[in-house]
């Protein structure tokens, strides 16, 4: 059975260390295992609104209504099984938009 591995940077900029880091960890997962299956998607560049808590979500049992590039990442996400996750480290934090992408 195929186990779908997605890595995720957080990192605003090019070729970043937190991604270098999130891709050698999915490779060696594959190495670990051919049967898991990798994905890799960057946050840079994205434009992520953090959650306004207008409950729709809840109201119409369904995914944020929140139109912006969430819905290019969505489907990668829900269709994972695992997740590795980077970030650099931001005022003691992760960056922003990886924090808008987790809300």
């Amino acid at each position: 059975m195929s186990v779908i591995l997605l890595g995720i940077s957080g990192s605003l900029r090019k070729d970043s260390g937190t991604e270098y880091a999130v891709r050698e960890a999915l490779s060696a997962a594959q190495e670990i295992d051919g049967d898991i299956e990798t994905q890799f998607i960057s946050l840079r560049n994205k434009k992520i609104r953090s959650c306004i808590h207008c409950d729709m979500c809840f109201k119409k049992n369904s995914l944020c209504v929140v139109q912006d590039d969430f819905q290019e990442v969505q489907e990668a996400f829900l269709k994972a099984d695992g997740y590795i996750i980077g970030s650099p480290c931001y005022n003691m934090s992760i960056t922003p938009v990886l924090s808008s992408f987790m809300s």
